[in-house]
């Protein structure tokens, strides 16, 4: 103990992960915002160019003739599958640079696979 002061000896905590950085937050707002506008903008594209492209089809059901726009729910319905896949090519992307330049699965207090009595 010190003479004229208090001895504090407890640790400061640690957090288990980091807390992310703000800006990539801030990318995931934007993204969050984008994605759908931009498959949104391609079903529209799509759809009215649909003689070029013959994978698009355009169900009967989805037609509605009382909307101001008739393809108003086809156009939604692709939006979602582009939606969809741009989310998915983008997961696939995060986790291959996640594998290759983040950080090691064990930590410091882990032990090595090859130490582990298997029976």
């Amino acid at each position: 103990m010190t003479k004229y002061s208090m001895y504090n000896s407890t640790k400061k905590e640690r957090p288990e992960k980091t807390p992310i950085h703000p800006v990539w937050r801030g990318i995931g707002c934007i993204l969050l915002i984008v994605i759908p506008v931009v498959s949104y903008v391609a079903a529209d594209y799509f759809i009215k160019n649909k003689s070029s492209y013959p994978w698009v089809t355009i169900p009967q059901q989805l037609m509605v003739n009382n909307l101001p726009d008739p393809f108003l729910l086809v156009k939604l319905f692709y939006t979602a599958i582009f939606v969809f896949c741009l989310y998915i090519i983008l997961l696939v992307i995060t986790v291959l640079v996640n594998r290759f330049f983040g950080p090691s699965r064990y930590g410091p207090y882990d032990v090595p696979l090859d130490q582990v009595n298997r029976k």
